[in-house]
């Protein structure tokens, strides 16, 4: 897609050089997580882990409901244990936060598993191959690694799912997560670290942590002849490294995948409007816009209706200013009727920026929506009720405000039987049943959630 010789945003570009291309920062988050995971080899044999654990306790009911069962008798306050997310990386969090919050209980559904698999050699190797990795240290310092991780991203990916947020607010997100990532990349941080993953592995059957066994480094990488390579003095040493080097490839990652050439000029357009409602000074911005479309706007033109925009509504946004968002620049104009057109400039530049989202999570709900609306029963439902019942789903919140009255009249104004209008509360029938003409026409509301 964004290949620099073939791509498609490349080929587009060529033709276009005002069509801008933004990566879904959802996606570029989900590809900041992956690339850690693999990269840190004790959080990725953590999440392998997990991900088998996963088909051996849920895809058996024997072996599944044995661990509801156990789960009910050692730990009733705990969340029970969550399959891992095939697709999206930074959900895998709480699938290792349940690991370790059931260590105990799934250890010992190991066992019971191995007794139920005494003449399954398949399923009876996986399962011992499990359980040695439960019982070293090194595992449950990769999942409680893993969780710390990856919830961070997964709280800024839950703020990139919103609707309404804008690149400079992503922006805003993804630099306060990166902080706080460096916040917990400190001496200070890796010991309160250190300590909770010692306490928690006294409390469960695991091996006391050890230094791996000392290695020779290969010919091709021993530039100096010396074939030694560093080995950390004490275990903590050696599980330091590790954590500060999970921190800094996910600290890279995201600021690799997050700084995109689109960006530098999406938020340009983004910070004229806002400047300009929050009485700042925007000529800088101004600037960075007419590089790339100046063809689209009267420069003087836009100065002025800007002026007028920052001083029409700063008695309105005084009490936001500061907070002031791209949702509101729009509400405002909206709020001026057919006298928008005297901010023409502003409304092309707020038009050129509504068509550029952030991210496409929106139109990514409704791909999950439309498994729920065609399923194996609606198997025979054509393309236009298709089209027309998604439509409904997508856009509950405008589908909630219709008027039913005013869509029954429309319904009937274009039939060939009758002409009058109605009102559904006028019949004494039962609500959802309407005569129309000599048809019984249903007129009830459905949901289709």
């Amino acid at each position: 897609m964004k290949g620099q010789r073939n791509g498609v945003a490349t080929q587009i570009s060529c033709l276009e050089r005002r069509a801008i291309y933004t990566h879904c920062y959802g996606h570029s988050l989900n590809l900041a997580c992956q690339e850690t995971v693999r990269e840190v080899k004790i959080v990725k044999d953590a999440v392998d882990t997990t991900f088998e654990l996963s088909k051996i306790a849920k895809y058996s009911a024997k072996r599944k409901a044995e661990l509801v069962r156990l789960k009910e008798e050692r730990a009733h306050n705990d969340p029970g244990f969550r399959t891992i997310c095939p697709t999206r990386w930074t959900v895998r969090s709480k699938s290792l936060s349940s690991v370790r919050q059931n260590y105990s209980v799934l250890q010992q559904s190991l066992s019971t598993f191995a007794d139920f698999a005494k003449h399954d050699m398949e399923i009876s190797a996986r399962v011992n191959g499990i359980r040695s990795q439960m019982e070293k240290f090194s595992f449950l310092f990769g999942v409680m690694l893993g969780e710390s991780v990856l919830g961070m991203a997964e709280n800024l990916s839950c703020v990139l799912q919103s609707k309404k947020i804008s690149a400079a607010e992503v922006q805003a997100a993804a630099e306060l997560t990166l902080d706080t990532m460096l916040k917990h990349r400190t001496d200070t941080a890796f010991t309160k670290f250190w300590d909770k993953v010692v306490k928690h592995s006294k409390n469960v059957d695991v091996d006391k942590p050890a230094l791996p066994r000392k290695r020779r480094v290969p010919a091709r990488f021993d530039l100096s002849g010396a074939g030694e390579s560093y080995v950390p003095l004490t275990v903590k040493e050696h599980y330091m490294i590790i954590y500060y080097a999970a921190f800094d490839r996910v600290i890279s990652s995201i600021k690799n995948h997050f700084d995109q050439p689109g960006y530098k000029v999406y938020c340009p357009l983004e910070n004229v409007l806002l400047n300009a409602i929050s009485g700042n000074d925007f000529e800088a911005d101004i600037q960075k816009v007419i590089e790339v479309y100046g063809n689209d706007f009267d420069q003087d033109l836009l100065r002025i209706q800007l002026d007028i925009f920052q001083t029409h509504f700063a008695s309105e946004q005084g009490k936001q200013q500061g907070n002031s968002t791209i949702s509101d620049v729009k509400s405002l104009c909206l709020s001026l009727g057919e006298g928008r057109h005297v901010l023409s400039q502003i409304e092309v530049l707020l038009k050129v920026l509504l068509i550029m989202p952030a991210t496409n999570t929106s139109s990514e709900r409704s791909f999950s929506a439309l498994r729920r609306i065609k399923n194996y029963l609606r198997s025979t439902m054509k393309q236009e009720r298709l089209n027309d019942v998604m439509v409904l789903n997508v856009h509950k919140d405008k589908t909630d405000s219709l008027d039913l009255n005013c869509c029954c009249n429309d319904f009937v104004s274009g039939s060939e039987h009758i002409d009058v209008e109605f009102s559904v509360s006028k019949f004494t029938r039962p609500p959802n049943l309407v005569f129309c003409g000599r048809r019984e026409i249903n007129v009830s509301r459905r949901r289709w959630d």
